[in-house]
C-alpha cells in the first residue's frame, strides 16, 4: 500500500458511508438502494424522463441534449463522498462514485446507447487544479471509461478562474460560466460525447461546455452527474 493511501485509510477508512459496513465507501447493497431523482430537461427544466430535452425545447437551439442524474442530492452518503473527493483530496473515492455512475447506466438500460460515445470531464482551472491535486470529474471518468471500456478524452480547458456556482443566483451561474471553457483539439473533437462532473446546480456549466463541443464538431452531448443541487 502506498504511504498516501495508508495516510488516507487512517484519516478516512473504507467504511460504506450509508450503513457503516467495511470494506467500501459505498458497498453494494447500499448503492442497490440509491436511486435516481426525478429529472428535467437542461432546456426548460420540467421533468423529462433521463433529464432527454424535450422535442419543442430542441428548437431552442440547446446544446445538451439531456442531463442524467445518478442520485438525489439528499442522498447524505453521495454527498458525503463527494465533499471528501472534492474537500479532502480522497481521491480513492473517485472509485466507488463511478461504479454509481455505471450502475445508474446499467439500471436504466441504456448503457447499450452510450456504446461508440467518448467520455469526457468538466475540466477545471489550473488554479484550482494546483490547490487540488487532481480534478474530481476527471478521475471518476477515467474509473468510469476502464469499467465500461469507453474511450476517454481530455477535450476542455478552463481559461479563467469562476466562483462557486452554488453560492449565485441563477443568472450570475449563467454568466459566471459564460465563455470560460474552450476546446484543446478541434480535429480530435468526436461526434459523440458523455459528459461527467459531479454535482450539477442550475445545468450552466454543463451547458456551456456542451456548446463549445457542438461548435467544434460534436453531434451529440450528454450530460451525466452524482446528483443535482437546484
Amino acid at each position: 500500500m502506498k504511504a498516501v493511501d495508508f495516510a488516507l485509510d487512517l484519516i478516512f477508512p473504507k467504511i460504506c458511508q450509508k450503513c457503516g459496513v467495511e470494506g467500501n465507501y459505498l458497498c453494494s447493497q447500499c448503492l442497490s438502494e440509491i436511486k435516481p431523482p426525478t429529472m428535467f430537461c437542461p432546456e426548460c427544466d420540467k421533468p423529462s424522463t433521463l433529464g432527454l430535452v424535450h422535442p419543442v425545447c430542441k428548437k431552442q437551439n440547446t446544446p445538451l441534449d439531456a442531463l442524467m442524474v445518478a442520485a438525489e442530492y439528499n442522498e447524505q452518503a453521495v454527498r458525503n463522498l463527494v465533499w471528501q473527493l472534492k474537500y479532502n483530496s480522497a481521491k480513492t473515492v473517485s472509485e466507488d462514485l463511478s461504479v454509481l455512475l455505471a450502475d445508474f447506466l446499467v439500471t436504466q438500460n441504456i448503457l447499450d446507447h452510450f456504446a461508440d460515445f467518448t467520455l469526457a470531464s468538466v475540466p477545471l482551472h489550473k488554479t484550482r487544479l494546483k490547490l487540488r491535486g487532481f480534478n474530481q470529474a476527471e478521475t471518476i471518468s477515467k474509473n468510469l471509461s476502464r469499467k465500461l471500456g469507453l474511450r476517454y478524452l481530455e477535450l476542455l480547458t478552463k481559461l479563467k478562474k469562476t466562483k462557486r456556482q452554488v453560492d449565485l443566483t441563477l443568472e450570475q451561474r449563467v454568466e459566471n460560466v459564460k465563455n470560460v471553457f474552450q476546446i484543446i483539439n478541434r480535429a480530435d473533437t468526436p461526434k459523440k460525447i458523455l459528459l461527467i462532473d459531479d454535482i450539477a446546480t442550475t445545468g450552466s456549466t454543463l451547458l456551456e461546455c456542451a456548446k463549445v463541443l457542438k461548435k467544434a464538431g460534436a453531434k451529440e452531448v450528454w450530460g451525466l452527474v452524482l446528483a443535482r443541487n437546484k
